[in-house]
């Protein structure tokens, strides 16, 4: 299952399927794992922040699973879509958002509602989990964004933002472990709540830019500031038109009108 991706590598459009369902399906496993260690940590020495953290990383399980199945079907065309159904990488990172969102209100609750203690004498081996789980999640997270930019896969970059993430919050989570050891029961709730911010954030970038792109928004300034230069480089052409765009999945589509001195169809066909 292993997948290389090199710097500055693109990925072949006919095979980055199969390498994008080979990095989701790998994501889906680490997120299990994650939970189940962080939800036996925090209780293992008492921490709110840790055992929240895990149902943020059993929620990530979901939204994970939302991105695999949305890149597995988002190449299929039937006759009802015959233009293919690529927006459904949109629509599994809109939904993976949602889940963020849950994720960040249950660890509020959490950290306001409930009490926890946490013991001092086992900190260190909790300690010791989340470095072992930092360095992991940070690994996987450059690897996938990496995937993501020279694929273009929009569901796999928030997965992989998503993870950048985690690796924030469990630095915040280290110091509240820290400031309940040393007598601070506070600190603990305190690290919780921050940790529902840094999800909170996520997921509110993931959600605009996942809606933008499933109600049709204009492609990017400098996207199309770069396509009218490839056009206009060509002596032929005479003025642009017309020049709109719009993202879809991991592609994007453009329609140009543009005028050109030209003497006959054929050579009009030539050129476009």
């Amino acid at each position: 299952m292993a997948v290389e991706v090199k710097k500055d590598q693109t990925i072949n459009p006919k095979e980055a399927g199969a390498v994008l369902l080979k990095v989701a399906a790998l994501a889906v496993i680490l997120n299990l794992a994650l939970a189940a260690t962080k939800f036996l940590l925090g209780r293992f020495c008492g921490s709110l922040s840790l055992t929240a953290d895990a149902l943020h990383s059993l929620t990530d399980v979901v939204g994970s699973l939302s991105v695999l199945l949305g890149i597995k079907f988002a190449e299929r065309k039937t006759q009802t879509f015959p233009y293919g159904l690529y927006k459904l990488e949109n629509l599994a990172a809109l939904i993976s958002a949602l889940f963020i969102f849950g994720a960040a209100y249950e660890i509020i609750k959490m950290a306001l509602f409930h009490a926890g203690q946490v013991k001092a004498d086992r900190v260190p081996v909790a300690v010791a989990g989340l470095f072992v789980m930092g360095l992991v999640t940070w690994l996987f997270a450059r690897w996938e964004a990496k995937v993501a930019r020279v694929s273009g896969s929009p569901s796999l970059a928030a997965d992989a933002a998503h993870m950048k993430s985690e690796f924030l919050t469990l630095g915040v989570i280290l110091l509240g472990l820290g400031g309940g050891a040393l007598g601070f029961p506070w600190a603990d709730r305190v690290a919780a709540l921050i940790v529902s911010l840094f999800i909170l954030r996520i997921g509110g970038h993931i959600f605009l830019d996942s809606l933008k792109v499933l109600l049709d928004a204009g492609l990017e300034p400098e996207i199309v500031t770069r396509v009218v230069d490839l056009i206009r480089a060509f002596p032929e052409v005479v003025e642009i038109k017309r020049l709109t765009g719009r993202r879809s999945g991991r592609f994007r589509f453009l329609e140009a009108e543009i005028v050109l001195d030209i003497s006959s169809l054929e050579e009009a066909h030539q050129l476009v």
